[in-house]
């Protein structure tokens, strides 16, 4: 049996012996456990601190059995004896970092997120009135514009309490997003909007936010320290997906790093319990560090912080045989460690993957959506230079923006590995919907103005025919938003009475040789006379592979 064992049954022996619940002993047995960790990981003081444990041990046991004892007394006086452990536990320092796990539509819909949202933000602002110690950090630029737009008394008391210093933005990405689907592009767009958008809202320098936290992912790929490094991120918080090292270098193909923390012991869910203390010990002998990271907060469902987490930090802190209970910051931990971290580190030069494989391969339909609205809005960028600086259409930036947050959006990590609900997916299916629309008509109005400054008067006259009007393909408008799904250019009807002149455009930026499939609306011509010519004149080999009507 183990010497922390054997403490516990005299515990349980000197609870019976009380009788009743009696919040000093409580505190006492707490420290007494704590004391004997510290001296298992570390038997070198083991000869000067095991009598000082069972001289205490004994003399609460003893003090117990008397009905007239003042336990507050007696635990003060047992402390008195523990305090040259007590000032070694000093050395310690736990950051309670307080946080609310928001999950974007995981197992709801959109209005209960930002009603979970809402509920969350004001619990941490009346908490932050009853305890003025009291920090919070928060992820995800979704939460925030979620609060702007819906939020407003929210979203100003959000303003004010980061000015004040005690609400952490830790958002570097829209939102916790799943990283081994999306491409490396969208990545960065993750961090140039949220960039920007906490710069525009908040005031924040470009590179104020130095973590990306991503504690819920199910798994994470090997460039992205490259990506990460270069738009000034430092530091990644994860949980899932780790190589059983709880801090470690980073390191992607190119030897970019960020400081890594894997919490997939104790998780971003955690209660403030004086249980805190059981990884302290075992993180500083892999690390040298005497500093540990907590988060606390319920969460998923938000929540947050409760009061009760509040006040057992504040009580723990004041033992004396304890380590010191900080209510901090990400940012707070993190630049402390950093000054002391050693040199034999563990660099990890790898991927962090995976977990949930059967997510990633159901609900295909978001993820078309996703690679769709990324190809798209690449293209639609394309264009809306050519737009822009040849056309003078102006760029329409909302439309991109707009296009690129619901894409973002729809990254969260539950929605597009696969793990939501029917509601889950009805919301995102329509911001892509929305996408769609807005890339479309951006790549339409560009191509179509492109066209229209096409010189094609060189094109020769329709032969005259018997029908009514007397020419060949008197209409205009047949096939109005024809084949525009995904994004297309419809197949509409110019009118063109005479010969159908056709605008074909590359969207690659290489030379391309291929097949132009065209729909070519009421030119009643027989198969064998139809021709297609080439915009200097020569005559290209042509079929016609389908008649019909719309």
């Amino acid at each position: 049996m183990s010497n922390l064992e054997k403490i516990g049954n005299i515990i349980d022996a000197i609870k019976k012996s009380i009788g009743e619940e009696n919040s000093y002993f409580n505190r006492f047995s707490h420290e007494i456990q704590v004391a004997q960790r510290l001296v298992d990981a570390k038997p070198e003081n083991a000869n000067n601190w095991e009598p000082l444990i069972d001289k205490a041990l004994e003399y609460v046991e003893s003090e117990a059995r008397k009905d007239s004892s003042d336990m507050k007394a007696v635990v003060e006086s047992a402390e008195k004896l523990l305090a040259p452990i007590g000032e070694a536990l000093k050395e310690y320092v736990i950051y309670c970092v307080g946080h609310a796990h928001i999950d974007m539509n995981w197992m709801w819909n959109w209005p209960e997120t930002v009603s979970v949202t809402n509920d969350t933000f004001s619990t941490v602002d009346k908490l932050m009135d009853e305890f003025p110690e009291f920090k919070f950090s928060q992820s995800q630029a979704s939460t925030y514009l979620a609060a702007k737009e819906y939020l407003p008394e929210v979203y100003d008391m959000i303003k004010k309490r980061v000015k004040e210093g005690r609400w952490e933005i830790t958002a570097n990405t829209w939102v916790e997003c799943e990283e081994n689907i999306a491409s490396g592009e969208i990545l960065c767009r993750h961090l140039l909007y949220t960039k920007r958008f906490i710069k525009e809202e908040f005031g924040f320098e470009l590179d104020d936010v130095k973590l990306d936290w991503e504690p819920d992912l199910f798994g994470h790929p090997h460039t992205l320290p490259g990506i990460l490094a270069k738009a000034g991120v430092k530091y990644y918080y994860f949980c899932r997906g780790g190589k059983n090292h709880r801090l470690f270098w980073w390191e992607s193909p190119d030897k970019s790093r960020v400081l890594a923390f894997d919490d997939a012991v104790l998780w971003y869910n955690g209660e403030i319990t004086p249980d805190l203390t059981r990884l302290i010990f075992d993180f500083e002998k892999a690390t040298g560090l005497k500093e540990y990271l907590f988060v606390y907060g319920v969460g998923d469902h938000g929540g947050g912080p409760t009061r009760r987490d509040l006040m057992t930090a504040l009580e723990m802190n004041s033992w004396s045989i304890y380590p010191k209970v900080k209510l901090s910051t990400t940012d707070e931990f993190f630049t402390s460690i950093e000054k002391k971290l050693p040199s034999n580190l563990p660099v990890i030069n790898d991927e962090l993957n995976f977990v949930f494989p059967g997510c990633y391969t159901s609900q295909s339909n978001v993820k078309k959506a996703n690679r769709y609205g990324e190809n798209r809005l690449v293209e639609a960028e394309a264009l809306a230079v050519i737009g822009d600086r040849l056309l003078g259409m102006g760029y329409p930036s909302d439309d991109i923006f707009i296009g690129w947050r619901n894409t973002m959006f729809n990254q969260f990590h539950d929605i597009l590995p696969g793990s939501g609900v029917h509601a889950t997916y009805e919301y995102a299916q329509g911001l892509f919907q929305e996408t769609l629309a807005r890339t479309a008509m951006i790549k339409t109005r560009t191509l179509r103005k492109l066209a229209s400054m096409v010189d094609t008067t060189g094109i020769d006259n329709a032969p005259s025919c018997n029908a009514p009007g007397g020419k060949v393909g008197v209409g205009i408008g047949a096939g109005a938003g024809f084949e525009s799904n995904m994004a297309k250019v419809s197949a509409l009807g110019g009118g063109a009475i005479s010969a159908e002149p056709f605008l074909i455009y590359n969207p690659n930026p290489w030379v391309r040789d291929d097949i132009a499939v065209v729909r070519i609306w009421d030119k009643k011509v027989d198969d064998n006379k139809v021709k297609v010519i080439s915009p200097n004149g020569d005559e290209i080999i042509g079929q016609v592979i389908e008649r019909g009507g719309y």
